[in-house]
């Protein structure tokens, strides 16, 4: 989501620089029009230099945001870039009477090597029993006011096959109107063929309980959790860093010789805090990349997982860490 917005701010800013350009350009036309016409009438001759500093100034903004946009349709055939997957799994999965199209939205690649039929896809969507919806409602969850409400949508970049990928990762909450939340994740772009764009993976989560469909896309390297301090600790941090919706961020104290995980809201409210080691062994915490599980590695304690459970985080003895996650102990 980070590079999706950073996108629309780099662009804004190239657009409203090009603007202001071309309203200063026409300024000096129309200035340097109305004195050769003076200068004209009074008999004398002018070479008309603001004339070709703003036609100068016109061309040359919006000739280079012509060669951005250019080189974005190179770059996005090259990668054989899917344009817009948020809108369009919405509206496999959530219109009335449109799921067939979700099966054509997965990865070639994925239904032949896991031998995906239309009933096994129909199967799952029977068994989540995804209710179907139109209108303002189905907006909601691609494009609403307040989009974050309803979903979130992220991108970014995996290398763990060998190659660059565009992949992303789709989650729409409230749905059924029982605080379900459907999460879809796999490869939006792919230089080596469209057989590998689509969707990889479909969860859908109530309470406690997952139902899972399909296949996890290429992993994501979480270099946005490492700190310079603890370079040499994986992907582990002790910086503020936010879960992978953004819904929840965590600040690090030392609380008597204690290292105190503190959780916040998006809305900067304490939820709760634990104390998972020495503050002199701690070294640093991770995300995960799609749950709300916290990893700890300090040198007294290894590497342990706290789980969400209820309004706390507690020890999860069972967890088994994410290969995407990098890890002092490895």
């Amino acid at each position: 989501m980070f590079i999706v917005l950073l996108n629309m701010v780099v662009w804004s800013i190239v657009l409203i620089i090009a603007f202001a350009l071309t309203c200063i350009a026409i300024g000096l036309i129309i200035g340097s029009i109305i004195r050769a016409t003076i200068m004209k009438k009074r008999g004398k001759r002018t070479k008309k230099v603001g004339l070709w500093v703003g036609i100068s100034m016109i061309a040359a903004p919006w000739v280079m945001i012509l060669g951005i946009y250019l080189l974005s349709l190179v770059s996005d055939r090259y990668y054989n870039r899917w344009k817009s997957p948020n809108k369009d799994i919405c509206l496999a999965v959530m219109a009335e009477d449109n799921t067939s199209e979700l099966y054509d939205l997965m990865a070639e690649d994925v239904v032949t090597r896991n031998d995906i039929s239309k009933e096994d896809l129909q199967d799952y969507l029977d068994k989540i029993d995804i209710k179907r919806v139109t209108g303002e409602d189905l907006e909601k969850f691609y494009r609403g006011a307040n989009a974050g409400k309803y979903y979130h949508y992220r991108v970014y970049t995996s290398t763990a096959n060998g190659r660059s990928q565009p992949c992303f990762q789709y989650r729409m909450y409230d749905i059924n109107d029982k605080g379900g939340e459907l999460y879809i994740s796999g490869v939006d772009g792919d230089a080596k063929g469209t057989e590998y764009i689509g969707i990889y993976y479909i969860s859908y989560k109530v309470g406690d309980e997952y139902i899972e469909f399909g296949e996890k896309p290429p992993s994501e390297l979480h270099a946005r959790y490492t700190s310079p301090e603890i370079s040499d600790y994986g992907s582990f941090t002790s910086k503020k860093t936010f879960s992978y919706d953004r819904k929840y961020y965590i600040k690090v104290l030392d609380s008597d010789r204690k290292t105190k995980i503190v959780i916040f809201s998006q809305d900067n409210e304490v939820l709760t805090n634990f104390l998972p080691c020495d503050a002199r062994k701690f070294q640093g915490y991770c995300w995960a990349g799609d749950s709300y599980d916290i990893w700890i590695q300090a040198s007294d304690i290894g590497l342990v997982c706290y789980s969400l459970s209820g309004d706390e985080w507690v020890l999860n003895e069972n967890a088994v860490k994410p290969d995407d996650i990098i890890s002092k102990y490895e």
